[in-house]
């Protein structure tokens, strides 16, 4: 729970009702419809009186709290706000095989630039740039959730400054600080804030704002680190209406991947269409090559005339993939942080219990090398020695890469290198009963 003013000061607690509690006991609410609010309170005698306020709401993971801070002297009163989060990140890092934690980072908003830090760079007393001036929001972040505390616009209580810091034993903590102020006889100051801890669903995040104070979002939704959000946000909507075509989770990426195939399905044949003809070129360019091997400009000149003539552009092999792979980053970007994908099972929970953990018995990662070595197999075979070993070498790579992967995404890997297979069986078909393409 995050703590601010006065907080290790023992206060009197009351709720709006009035209900007195002893200091030290536990309290069971139960939130209505309507909402409900606790409120802390305390006097010091000749100094100030604190006031905090915590609204709860029903079925959302936000708490709004507001301070009060009141000078109840007959002079000037200097006073400075400090608030904070603490978490915990285990320092034992997991075995080779052991199942992967998504680790928790410690993580802030200034000047809507997300900063981030972590266990081992605290420990290792790393320092940080720009950790003064309007920090929008501050907590911890995890791969699908978030424990966060946003804080008021900046135009209201001056520059903040944030501090992180870490124990050996796994402790973590973020505190952020005010301008110290001046407040008036019976002047009071308020500040506002709003605590999130839950899920990182995009819509959810944006939608929080300081709504006593603005309508404009906290900048939440920041912490999911999309790659090309423009392209992965839409996606994470088709994959939600998958879903509710198929009511599984696991079909629905299938399903997405097979769109996204579709749609990708003519630059990808115009590529492997024109690999394949320039691999049926091969013999004529090692001609060429021996008999300009000393002249290397007039050998340029005659390998463009031969592709020229044969109708072939050397980089139609490569701009098609290229324009295809924002596509493969934003889609394997959003299922690497797509929420839903928490807990929901594939085929049966006895094999995958969890989309976002990896697959216990290794058998999406085998199918999906297995099935890369197949491919490298009806794939145009390059004449150059290091891209034939790069190629024999990738299906092996992916494999022990697929091994820590959420089986979400290694189900995304291995369905797009069987619809990759599919496609270039067609390919190599239609490419036997037909000539190079032509310009």
């Amino acid at each position: 729970m995050p703590n601010g003013g006065a907080a290790s000061i023992p206060i009197h607690q009351r709720t709006e009702d009035r209900l007195q509690h002893p200091i030290g006991t536990q309290q069971h609410i139960i939130v209505p419809e309507a909402g409900c609010k606790l409120s802390y309170r305390i006097e010091l005698p000749n100094q100030v009186l604190l006031r905090k306020i915590f609204s709860f709401y029903r079925n959302v993971h936000r708490i709004d709290i507001q301070v009060e801070v009141k000078n109840i002297t007959n002079g000037a009163l200097s006073h400075h706000m400090s608030v904070g989060l603490e978490s915990f990140q285990d320092p034992i890092k997991p075995g080779f095989l052991s199942p992967k934690i998504p680790p928790r980072e410690p993580t802030w908003s200034l000047h809507s630039k997300i900063t981030k830090t972590s266990l081992e760079d605290l420990l290792d007393k790393k320092e940080f740039d720009n950790t003064s001036g309007e920090i929008q929001w501050f907590g911890f972040n995890q791969q699908y959730f978030l424990q966060a505390l946003a804080l008021q616009p900046v135009r209201i209580d001056g520059r903040k400054r944030i501090s992180a810091a870490a124990d050996p034993s796994g402790i973590l903590s973020l505190t952020t600080e005010y301008e110290e102020s001046l407040l008036k006889a019976n002047e009071k100051a308020t500040y506002r804030f709003t605590y999130y801890a839950g899920p990182k669903i995009p819509e959810r995040l944006s939608a929080i704002n300081l709504s006593s104070v603005s309508e404009e979002s906290t900048g939440l939704e920041k912490s999911i680190d999309y790659t090309l959000g423009i392209l992965a946000r839409p996606m994470l909507w088709i994959l939600r209406q998958m879903y509710h075509l198929s009511r599984s989770w696991a079909v629905a990426i299938i399903l997405l991947t097979l769109l996204v195939k579709i749609i990708t399905i003519y630059p990808t044949y115009r590529s492997n269409q024109s690999m394949k003809a320039m691999g049926e070129l091969k013999p004529k360019i090692d001609e060429l090559q021996e008999k300009y091997k000393d002249d290397k400009q007039k050998l340029n000149v005659e390998i463009a005339n031969l592709y020229k003539r044969h109708g072939i552009n050397p980089i139609g092999g490569c701009l098609p993939m290229l324009l295809q792979m924002p596509i493969y980053l934003a889609l394997y970007s959003m299922i690497g942080n797509s929420i839903e994908l928490y807990r929901a099972s594939f085929i049966t929970p006895s094999w995958i219990p969890d989309l976002t953990a990896a697959d216990p018995y290794f058998i999406l990662p085998l199918l999906t090398g297995g099935t890369m070595f197949l491919q490298t197999r009806l794939s145009p075979s390059s004449a150059d020695a290091q891209q034939k070993t790069m190629a024999l070498m990738m299906p092996l790579i992916f494999t022990a890469f697929s091994i820590f992967l959420p089986a979400g995404l290694t189900l995304y890997i291995l369905t797009n290198t069987l619809l990759g297979m599919l496609q270039q069986l067609v390919t190599n078909r239609l490419h036997q009963k037909k000539a190079p393409l032509k310009k």
